[in-house]
């Protein structure tokens, strides 16, 4: 039961990871343009944009991602046992 939640807490914040990731990859793409190397590495900066705004919502939601964490399914149990109790 305890690896369950674990899995719910953890894979939100995995998915959210991989697809910062993925969007970082179509950055790469300012390497092919054949600018100079100071030109290079602003453009690539400037393609981390969203990235940079994924990242920074990934930190603030961190502890809060999604409604399923160990804390709220062991609450709704409760609530479920206490109405077949009552």
């Amino acid at each position: 039961m305890k690896t369950s939640l674990s899995i719910l807490y953890w894979i939100p914040r995995i998915l959210w990871i991989l697809f910062i990731i993925f969007i970082s990859l179509f950055a790469l793409d300012v390497f092919s343009e054949g600018y100079s190397f100071g030109e290079t590495i602003l453009a690539f900066l400037i393609h981390l944009v969203p990235t940079y705004i994924l990242i920074i919502a990934l930190l603030i939601t961190w502890n809060r991602l999604g409604a399923v964490s160990p804390h709220w399914v062991t609450y709704q149990q409760l609530v479920i046992d206490a109405k077949h109790i009552s």
